[in-house]
């Protein structure tokens, strides 16, 4: 039995036996009288609080968390205004506490250029190039063109390898921003070749050299450098090779802590923050003495993605710059190696999992939220078990490797939906950015795919049928506010393409491919039409650029009407509604759904009565069916596109109805076979 009731000693024999996560909360009053009796765990949580904050008035209770007795304990404590602030105790690992729930952590730097920072960088590089098979030890094949820092101290040279040999390389990922950085152009290319003074460059760059320089890495892939900027034929050819650039890179450094090329990688932090431990010492009952760090809880801690989008938006430090542009998605999650410099703390991402500045241990694929790469993996399986098997594949055509290992697929393949999902939630300073910025992801995506495909303007062939039901909105909840879309030019991408629009996209999570043995598998779902014919024109060399296309239907269509209940700011998933313009055969009643607009800006549609002249035609196809018919046909509920009719007799997509209190023979009663030419 434990002496204290209240902290049970801060032994706790869950956490010994080996569980995971253990909880305890006790109210202020009881912790404070435990304290004046003389438990030692009860004192030394009250002297860590009350050094960290100053006071304990404020307070209604505290709580215990722990997640693994090798990481700090989080004490959480709960103001008497409903707030709450977390704490971590910990000691350092050659200062053992007597209590086995603080765990050993490591202080933060207040500067990720210090000499320690370098060592652990280090050591995090050198030992996950060694032991980690999933990450792979083999080097890629240099970039078209890569920067080499190891000829001279004060100069960096853009080099173009007659022979895309195998090397080490790093690679930057970082925001351009309002201040442009240095670019190499056809005017200055060859200046650049002979070389380019450090001092020219912004500070993220000579950051990222200095980095590579003390990790032993001679070359340096900076896209506005080794890309001619002013050249719209290599700007695609390169943008199509982003896959291998990233995936052959051995380490991408990733500079979250700027807004633009002259913020630097580095950080120095404040001295006073929540990243700064407080030392407090304590005596127990049996004269041991030593001593406890208490620091405010880092991002992500304890065990969540350190640089997620989706960081709860009470933290004080949401997502970094870096992490919420569209085109460093596809960057992190081809990386194998990533070197995250934030502004919090540093962190090491590679396919086995995460390091961090704050603590001891990797994180691998631990309980709780999932890391960035595991959610856009069909297989769930990190990526391939060997990453060198990857390389031989992705590269075999380049190289002129035999057969066998062209032959050969890598074992990961993407989560297309949740691909879509992630990235459309991020920012592009271009909205003509929206196919090129995923250039890389389908080049990897094709060649791990088991049976030849077509990508076609952000959807695949294979798929096309689950891949037109996408819809406007957050992935996290389903509504229009923050979710303003403006339709992309026609030339960019057909109307059926989630790229032709420019706000976030989702899917409906019952399309998603599922285990036909899971007792808790989503509703069935049926396809209703039928595809006769795609057609597609692209306007770049790039196959998975922008372009014209048409897919041609044997479906069945139901004229419909567009309603809008309100209007305004105030607008809700039921805002807008698709009524039939045919009534049930024998009642008198025409079902409706709602439906979701493609486009919406400040509350207005590109659909709907916007004038008495308002002559448009729009009609529901239906696409799928959702849930289990009964023996009389009946059930279920109808998945489908909102149409509008155009002057030469085709169709444009302007939204998808999913929520319809009517079942699909209802619809399907009232509606008639038709041949649909969608554009």
């Amino acid at each position: 039995m434990p002496n204290c009731i209240t902290c049970t000693d801060l032994v706790l024999e869950e956490a010994i036996s080996g569980l995971k996560w253990r909880h305890t909360t006790f109210d202020l009053d009881e912790f404070v009288a435990s304290v004046g009796t003389g438990c030692p765990g009860c004192k030394i949580i009250h002297d860590g609080i009350l050094a960290r904050r100053g006071t304990l008035q404020d307070l209604r209770s505290v709580a215990l968390n722990l997640f693994d007795t090798a990481r700090p304990l989080h004490v959480s404590v709960f103001r008497e205004n409903g707030g709450c602030e977390v704490m971590q105790f910990y000691t350092l690992p050659e200062e053992p506490s007597p209590w086995p729930v603080i765990g050993a952590a490591r202080h933060i730097s207040v500067d990720s250029s210090s000499e320690e920072c370098f060592e652990l960088a280090s050591s995090w590089f050198t030992n996950c190039c060694a032991d980690h098979r999933g990450c792979g030890k083999k080097y890629g094949p240099l970039p078209t063109r890569v920067l080499q820092l190891n000829e001279d101290e004060k100069f960096i040279i853009l080099l173009e390898p007659k022979f895309r040999r195998e090397n080490s390389y790093a690679a930057l990922s970082h925001c351009w921003g309002t201040a442009k950085p240095i670019k190499t152009t056809k005017e200055n290319i060859a200046r650049h070749k002979s070389g380019i003074p450090l001092t020219s460059l912004p500070k993220t760059f000579r950051d990222a050299v200095e980095i590579c320089r003390r990790l032993r890495i001679d070359y340096l892939w900076i896209d506005s450098l080794c890309i001619v900027q002013d050249s719209e034929e290599d700007w695609e050819e390169e943008a199509g090779q982003m896959a291998s650039i990233y995936a052959c890179a051995e380490l991408t450094i990733a500079a979250h802590s700027a807004v633009d090329s002259a913020g630097g990688c580095f950080v120095l932090r404040a001295e006073a923050g929540p990243h700064v431990s407080t030392r407090v010492e304590y005596n127990t009952t049996d004269s041991k003495t030593g001593a406890i760090y208490i620091r405010g809880e880092p991002p992500g801690a304890p065990n969540g993605d350190h640089l997620s989008t989706n960081l709860p938006q009470l933290r004080e430090a949401g997502p970094s710059r870096l992490s919420t542009r569209g085109w460093v998605f596809q960057e992190r999650l081809l990386s194998r190696r990533t070197l995250h410099y934030t502004p919090h703390e540093l962190v090491f991402e590679c396919r086995q999992g995460f390091q961090c500045e704050c603590t001891i241990e990797q994180q691998i694929k631990p309980k709780g939220p999932v890391k960035f790469k595991d959610q856009f993996l069909s297989n769930k399986t990190l990526f391939a078990e060997d990453w060198n098997n990857n390389l031989d594949f992705l590269f075999a055509q380049d190289n002129g490797s035999s057969t066998d290992i062209k032959e050969r697929k890598p074992a990961t393949d993407f989560d297309w939906y949740n691909i879509v999902e992630g990235f459309t939630q991020l920012n592009l300073t271009y909205d003509s950015d929206r196919l090129p910025a995923l250039y890389g992801l389908c080049e990897s995506k094709l060649r791990a795919l088991s049976a030849p495909d077509e990508y076609l303007f952000g959807l695949w062939k294979s798929d096309l049928i689950g891949g037109l039901l996408w819809q406007v909105g957050n992935s996290n909840r389903f509504g229009f506010d923050g979710c303003d879309s403006k339709r992309q030019p026609e030339s960019f991408a057909p109307s059926w393409s989630w790229a032709s629009v420019t706000g976030p996209v989702r899917y409906n999570d019952n399309l998603r491919v599922v285990d036909e043995d899971d007792p808790k598998r989503r509703q069935p779902y049926s396809h209703r039409c039928k595809i006769l014919e795609v057609k597609t024109v692209l306007s770049t060399s790039n196959k998975f650029g922008p372009g014209t296309g048409s897919i041609n239907f044997l479906c069945t269509l139901v004229p419909v009407l567009i309603l809008l209940t309100r209007s305004g700011s105030n607008l809700t998933s039921k805002s807008v509604i698709a009524g039939s313009k045919k009534a049930i055969p024998g009642k008198n009643e025409t079902p409706f759904g709602y439906f979701n607009p493609d486009v919406r800006d400040n509350g207005s549609f590109e659909v709907g009565p916007k004038s008495e002249g308002d002559r448009n035609e729009y009609f529901f196809m239906i696409v799928a069916h959702l849930g289990h018919e009964n023996i009389y046909g009946s059930g279920g509920k109808p998945l489908g596109l909102i149409l509008r009719k155009t002057e030469s007799g085709t169709y444009k997509r302007v939204g998808l109805m999913e929520e319809s209190t009517y079942d699909l023979k209802t619809w399907q009663d009232i509606s008639e076979p038709a041949f649909v030419v969608l554009e």
